[in-house]
């Protein structure tokens, strides 16, 4: 996952004020307290950003930012979500949890299933703790949910119409931790794609943490052999250029 790229571009987000009806939103809950809807855009694929939050004092994040390509494209639907530099120094061990959710998409379409990827990545400068991820597709008939807070999340992620999707746990420490799950979906349209991140943020932390999720097409087999055919001829190719010179 090209994370720096994401990184970069939520940098330059700028803060959007709230609309009446939302399309894409980030919520926050701290400590299992009611959750804060801090950003939000009837434009399905943003992006928006809720950044200086303070939701306790002692416990900042300097940025958070969200995008989606909505209403997808027949190759690919995919959300981004950037938590960047959330520093810890309360003096004890902070749960925060973070929703980013986008409604409205229409493509890909299955069936046949489609290739479901989330990826969760952490860069930690100081401090220990976990950071978990839950993320899910809610479609039609009943689906297309915009998860903002815990009720709405499971809302969308356990009905009949629903894929939900879990990634390992990362107990972080200082360096670089990142982790994919590939699953299969079928789903139908429209739907939302939503994303709960859970961190346990022990003191002293300095953490960022970066999110995404997509959906791909399968490649049919008439695909995948055509690509094999091409890849053979290449190698076949390459090695009696090789061997002349």
């Amino acid at each position: 996952m090209k994370t720096l790229t994401v990184i970069l571009g939520f940098g330059v987000l700028g803060a959007l004020a709230p609309t009446a009806h939302a399309a894409i939103a980030i919520s926050y809950s701290l400590n299992g307290g009611a959750a804060v809807t801090c950003a939000n855009s009837a434009a399905s694929t943003g992006p928006i950003s809720c950044p200086g939050l303070t939701p306790t004092p002692g416990l900042s994040i300097l940025q958070v930012g969200a995008a989606s390509n909505s209403p997808g494209t027949p190759a690919l639907s995919q959300q981004f979500n950037a938590n960047l530099q959330i520093i810890n120094n309360t003096g004890a061990s902070q749960t925060l949890t973070l929703w980013f959710s986008a409604q409205d998409f229409t493509l890909p379409t299955t069936p046949p299933p489609a290739t479901y990827l989330t990826n969760v990545s952490t860069t930690t400068t100081t401090g220990t703790g976990t950071v978990a991820l839950q993320s899910c597709l809610d479609g039609a008939p009943a689906g297309n949910v915009l998860a903002i807070s815990a009720s709405t999340f499971s809302t969308a992620c356990t009905g009949a119409n629903s894929v939900s999707q879990t990634n390992p746990t990362i107990n972080y420490v200082a360096g670089a931790q990142s982790n994919d799950v590939f699953g299969s979906a079928t789903i139908g349209v429209p739907f939302s794609m939503s994303q709960q991140v859970t961190l346990v943020l022990g003191d002293n932390t300095n953490l960022n943490v970066i999110t995404s999720a997509s959906l791909t097409p399968v490649p049919e087999p008439a695909s995948v052999a055509l690509l094999g055919t091409l890849l053979f001829g290449t190698a076949i190719g390459l090695r009696k250029r090789f061997t002349r010179s």
